[in-house]
């Protein structure tokens, strides 16, 4: 008998690996507790509007580190980024309508782990996300798409 996967522990799980993820990202490969998940995921400021600082997934977890993207955490399967599926882009059309700049961190089950973000917003803030540079994968529409599979892997070594 095949085991049921738990989405909300799987979602939970993808959102701790993208905190490491992006902090490694932010930190030139140095540090992985730049971010952490937000309290609820999101889902304080989602329901309630109260909480503005507390909007996306993940937020900064140190003092000194301003951290100005909004982050949505993904982990999804039956989807693609070319062609773009309907369901990617339905996700896209929706962060594009916030008025913070927003990374959408992407799991793609058995395909890979993506960093997604409009290209104007990564083209105004390259030098914040210089490390991303060398994992461009793709342009699709007005979004810039990142390969970001082996992100923890390289820090091991």
């Amino acid at each position: 008998m095949k085991k049921k996967i738990n989405s909300k522990s799987k979602g939970n799980a993808w959102e701790r690996k993208s905190a490491r993820i992006l902090s490694l990202i932010l930190s030139d490969g140095k540090k992985t507790d730049l971010l952490w998940r937000t309290a609820s995921s999101g889902a304080l400021a989602t329901v309630t509007k109260k909480y503005k600082s507390q909007a996306g997934d993940l937020q900064s977890v140190v003092r000194n580190f301003r951290f100005k993207y909004y982050v949505e955490c993904k982990s999804l399967s039956n989807i693609s980024i070319l062609p773009m599926s309907k369901k990617l882009k339905d996700i896209l059309d929706n962060l594009s309508e916030k008025e913070k700049p927003w990374i959408l961190m992407l799991k793609i089950t058995n395909k890979g782990e993506y960093l997604i973000i409009r290209l104007a917003d990564f083209q105004k803030n390259s030098k914040e996300l210089n490390n991303l540079h060398h994992r461009f994968i793709a342009t699709v529409y007005r979004y810039a798409v990142f390969d970001i599979s082996t992100v923890e892997k390289e820090k091991e070594k």
